[in-house]
């Protein structure tokens, strides 16, 4: 059969080839053995759909127009030396504060352990202050009675309550100690430092084996922690609230100025003797149940 006589007999079939081999030649796509394409897209850009399962690549000619390099993260500087913080040294076994002093509170202020407490410390400092000066700087406050008979006042974390010359006195809490010194006497050297809430070895540590005392606040004698008077409070405009207060029975606030293996010792208003010791357990106890109250009389740096 001649070349002729097939095309006449397969002209559809021919024709067809030719067409799809004009095509993609027009297009710039190779021809392979025993592969078929399908064609779809503009000439802007073309997609090759891969009619058998043979792998297929297909590029765009489009270009990103800019070039964006990645950012690379800053690098701290590292300092050249590193200061490693020295750790504490550790306690000795014993360590009593020097010339601490001591004065009871029998003569002059009954109910004022806290303001014979804090001129202990003062006098250890230096500091010549009378009681009836103490008492002008001190933020004082008397509880009242409603017409129904309801007991109110302020917080003895605001003032201290009652009269400290009358057995009727209560008592006050270490901000307002830190508040007489700080913001009323404003000494140059020395200021209160509100230290509630550490631990005695803690107070050990940082304020005792430096020859700093600090008051804290126990019991009389370290005996039992009772429930005193209750009162209703009052808020900073003297308005009666809801939250009610009870004083802590037998509260007192000594001097911290020492410790050994067993004991600790304290400058107590309460005793006639120049230091006290007691049982580290019974007043870990005391202090605890006063609420880790204290206060550090501290150098100015």
């Amino acid at each position: 059969m001649t070349v002729l006589e097939y095309i006449r007999r397969n002209r559809a079939e021919f024709f067809t080839s030719v067409f799809v081999l004009i095509i993609m030649i027009s297009a710039g796509i190779g021809i392979g053995s025993g592969i078929g394409y399908a064609i779809e897209g503009t000439r802007k850009e073309i997609s090759l759909k891969n009619t058998h399962d043979f792998p297929v690549r297909a590029e765009t000619s489009e270009i990103p127009e800019t070039y964006e390099e990645p950012k690379i993260p800053d690098i701290p500087e590292i300092p050249e030396t590193i200061e490693i913080p020295k750790p504490k040294p550790k306690p000795p076994e014993k360590y009593i504060i020097k010339n601490v002093g001591h004065t009871t509170q029998y003569d002059d202020l009954i109910t004022g352990c806290e303001i014979v407490s804090t001129k202990i410390v003062l006098s250890y400092y230096g500091k010549k202050v009378s009681y009836d000066d103490m008492l002008k700087h001190l933020k004082k406050s008397n509880l009242k009675l409603t017409r129904r008979g309801r007991l109110y006042g302020q917080s003895p974390d605001d003032a201290f309550i009652g009269d400290p010359k009358q057995l009727s006195g209560f008592g006050c809490f270490p901000m307002v100690i830190c508040d007489m010194i700080n913001n009323r006497y404003k000494f140059d050297d020395i200021y209160a430092e509100n230290t509630t809430g550490c631990q005695l070895d803690e107070l050990i540590e940082d304020y005792i084996i430096n020859d700093t005392p600090v008051l804290i606040w126990v019991t009389d004698s370290m005996v039992d922690v009772g429930e005193g008077d209750s009162w209703y409070l009052t808020d900073e405009r003297g308005n009666i609230t809801k939250e009610k207060f009870t004083w802590p029975l037998n509260e007192h606030c000594v001097v911290l100025m020492g410790y050994d293996k067993n004991n600790y010792y304290v400058s107590d208003p309460l005793s006639w003797n120049e230091y006290s010791k007691y049982d580290k357990k019974i007043i870990e106890k005391r202090y605890k149940e006063l609420k880790y109250r204290s206060v550090a009389i501290v150098k100015k740096l």
